[in-house]
């Protein structure tokens, strides 16, 4: 008994001085788990980015967009200017900033292309309103689409027109092409915070072509918001010129023909004008006087201007002048010193008119 009693107490005394030596050991055990783990778990998250484009799926795309970068609208604006004008002038800026899309956006020389082969000016393009949403909303697919979704067998997908696209490749130039080569992607996924950018060589014509083009639409259906809310959404400079000049009210209520210098203008100003942008918005009598000099009572169409309006009074009380470059098929404002890159953007209360250089009043130089 009483050796069973010393072995007894020998074994506890053995599993005491174990106990915790395997305690200890544990969490080291733990831990040099963790870390052997951590790095899988790092390449787990890396992984996604770098095969998302090579595996058709839609989930992976879309966990890579992040609205505080530059949305497609941003994109498109950065690299082409006949999209981002007809964009704008279809009244399509703001979904093209917010909404998921894939863009198979035509560059310059596809819309020279497109007016030539439908014998019509640009003027005219932006003019039909029908004609030109049908059109941009037949190159605007629903969600993110990449290159490699279309070369792993994505065949065609329905856009926003409500017809469908669809995809092949060209052995020669190894390029995709879209409707059996009507365009080709000439350049691949533009990322931006909301979606994909494809450029392509041609603009694409939707099936009910012929329809849109005899389709006109009256000025009721198209105004939505008023002269500053269009400005708020399209200008920065602008914007904060009208503000800062105690303009907006005036914008947002009287009814006028606005000719707005787009961003770029104003840079133009400064480095004319040898003065600060901090300079510029403080100068409230300089800022009143130039950007009514851009302010026409009553509402002017491009057409109206092409048919012979014109000098046109300005609120400033001096006139502008009007002419046209055929090279350019641009309407020119004062000998030139302005042109207008998109006409007819309807408003509640007027119509806006973008232009590329800020007008100066004859007024203007003596109030800096």
């Amino acid at each position: 008994m009483r050796a069973f009693v010393t072995v007894t107490v020998s074994l506890l005394l053995l599993v005491s001085l174990v106990v915790p030596l395997f305690a200890q050991e544990t969490p080291t055990g733990a831990e040099g788990d963790a870390t052997q783990e951590a790095v899988p778990a790092v390449q787990a998250t890396a992984q996604p980015t770098v095969v998302a484009t090579a595996v058709p799926q839609q989930v992976a795309p879309v966990t890579e967009i992040d609205q505080t970068t530059p949305s497609i609208f941003d994109v498109i604006s950065a690299n082409l200017v006949r999209l981002p004008e007809a964009v704008q002038a279809a009244g399509l800026a703001a979904e093209l900033a917010r909404g998921e899309y894939t863009l198979f956006a035509p560059n310059d020389g596809a819309f020279q292309t497109m007016l030539t082969n439908l014998d019509m000016s640009l003027i005219g393009l932006y003019g039909n309103r029908s004609l030109l949403e049908g059109v941009l909303l037949y190159h605007v697919v629903p969600g993110t689409i990449t290159a490699d979704d279309i070369l792993n067998g994505l065949d065609s997908v329905e856009t926003l027109h409500g017809a469908t696209i669809s995809f092949g490749l060209d052995p020669v130039t190894n390029r995709i092409t879209i409707n059996g080569g009507e365009a080709s992607i000439e350049s691949t996924n533009l990322r931006a915070g909301n979606g994909i950018v494809h450029i392509v060589d041609n603009v694409l014509l939707p099936p009910n072509l012929d329809e849109l083009m005899v389709s006109t639409d009256t000025d009721e259906t198209l105004p939505e918001r008023s002269l500053i809310e269009i400005t708020e959404v399209s200008f920065v400079r602008l914007t904060e010129a009208v503000q800062a000049a105690g303009l907006a009210d005036e914008l947002a209520s009287g009814e006028y023909t606005l000719f707005a210098p787009n961003d770029g203008a104003f840079q133009t100003l400064l480095n004319d004008l040898d003065i600060s942008y901090t300079d510029l918005l403080a100068n409230q009598s300089l800022l009143t006087e130039v950007l009514s000099y851009h302010l026409v009572p009553g509402t002017v169409t491009a057409d109206d201007i092409l048919t012979g309006a014109g000098p046109l009074t300005t609120l400033n009380g001096a006139t502008i002048n009007f002419g046209f470059n055929p090279d350019t098929s641009r309407v020119t404002i004062n000998g030139g010193k302005a042109s207008v890159e998109q006409p007819n953007i309807f408003a509640s209360n007027g119509i806006m008119h973008v232009i590329d250089n800020v007008l100066l009043p004859p007024q203007a130089l003596t109030l800096q």
